[in-house]
């Protein structure tokens, strides 16, 4: 299955072979549906909740691909790879030229529509000022989500590494972060 855009419209493929009519307006109507059950579930949590990893204005500024369906920890996943959408993208904050420079990959569970697992990285050297007063090199970034038995998804495993420079000095950063063994709460 791939997705392009086409001016104002939206190409669909299966198995190789471009959805024209009734099949194409039925995967978008399904599209849309999936869509919208997952604006409705970040709606209900609160702004700034930790647990809204991605929204529709991050979600734009990337191409998405479907490249497989596979059993992650136990659950059908769809595997999707991403890339920038352009190199126009808007820079508001900081953190906007990371994020327009980020590619990978990212399962996402198909019951839940949670994020189950992202490998992303950068596709591109990030520079402030040109590189003048620093530049950031790597950034890799693996993160392990599951769902626990009471239907909570928490971030299991992660590994971060990051190398740059600041001014004249150089950065390295690698972290590791792991939570397993969950139990009810007993009051």
């Amino acid at each position: 299955i791939g997705r392009a855009e086409k001016g104002e419209g939206v190409s669909l493929t299966v198995n190789g072979k471009e959805l024209t009519g009734k099949a194409l307006q039925e995967e978008l109507e399904r599209d849309k549906k999936r869509a919208q059950r997952y604006e409705d579930k970040a709606k209900e949590k609160k702004d700034g909740d930790a647990d809204v990893l991605v929204s529709r204005e991050l979600i734009s500024r990337y191409v998405f691909q479907i490249q497989s369906r596979e059993v992650y920890n136990g659950r059908e996943s769809w595997v999707l790879s991403f890339r920038p959408r352009n190199d126009d993208l808007p820079v508001d904050k900081m953190q906007d030229r990371v994020l327009n420079k980020l590619s990978g990959l990212v399962w996402v569970d198909c019951e839940d529509y949670e994020l189950a697992r992202a490998d992303l990285h950068l596709s591109d050297r990030v520079t402030l000022l040109g590189g003048f007063i620093g530049a950031l090199d790597i950034f890799d970034l693996e993160m392990n989500r599951a769902r626990s038995p009471f239907g909570i998804w928490y971030n299991q495993a992660g590994t971060l590494h990051i190398e740059g420079r600041k001014l004249f000095s150089p950065i390295r950063y690698k972290a590791k972060e792991s939570a397993d063994d969950f139990q009810p709460f007993k009051q």
